[in-house]
């Protein structure tokens, strides 16, 4: 079964209006913001950073409950999935991992 999202890695830019989320690919994935918004600009880049991290969260998710089923039951590769969904909740959150 396949992922049926763009594929990542996405990335968050800002605009004179907004943020986006661009593929690597350079495919618009979403839009945060705008002239028909009256959030606050640091919202729209915390939901731009969420929404960017999302292919990330989404592997760290899958890596860390294959450990737990005993898929891949080593230590090293237990800390690994738990590295990378740290690194994925820092980027999501913006802050150091």
């Amino acid at each position: 079964m396949g992922a049926k999202h763009t594929p990542g890695p996405w990335e968050a830019f800002a605009t004179p209006v907004g943020v986006g989320v661009i593929s690597r690919r350079r495919a618009d994935v979403a839009h945060c913001g705008g002239f028909d918004t009256d959030r606050p600009r640091e919202e729209e880049e915390a939901n731009a950073r969420l929404i960017a991290s999302a292919p990330d969260l989404l592997e760290a998710l899958i890596e860390l409950r294959d450990a737990h089923h005993g898929l891949r039951s080593s230590a090293k590769i237990k800390h690994a999935a738990y590295l990378k969904a740290r690194a994925a909740i820092a980027r999501a959150t913006g802050e150091a991992a």
